[in-house]
């Protein structure tokens, strides 16, 4: 598949795909024999993981390293290390979202607190 269907199947911008591959995160395609980027459907898995990972919060330090893990093994004791930690944070931004939440709730439902002059 060229670089538009990539984009449109995994929800990620053509530009951003180039993006990943220019960093790393993407490793570089096949090419056609007009030069077009020829992408798989694991490229587009891996696209996907990049796009939810981002979304919440996985930095790119974080990222390239689960990728490389993922791509080196996935049954390696090191990847299943990794992915502990990911979860165990991950875990902790849905709690501290929770908590967010609750306190913006909290917010919404208050009165205005009256303005005091200076």
């Amino acid at each position: 598949m060229n670089i538009g269907e990539a984009a449109r199947i995994s929800g990620v911008p053509a530009k951003r795909i180039r993006h990943y591959e220019r960093t790393g995160l993407l490793p570089e395609p096949a090419r056609s024999e007009s030069g077009y980027r020829v992408y798989h459907m694991a490229d587009v898995h891996r696209l996907r993981l990049i796009r939810i990972a981002q979304n919440v919060g996985i930095s790119f330090a974080e990222l390239r390293i689960l990728l490389r893990l993922w791509q080196d093994g996935k049954n390696s004791l090191a990847f299943r290390e990794h992915l502990c930690v990911l979860i165990a944070k991950l875990d902790q931004r849905r709690l501290d979202m929770r908590r967010m939440i609750g306190e913006l709730q909290d917010l919404a439902g208050a009165k205005p607190q009256p303005r005091t002059r200076r």
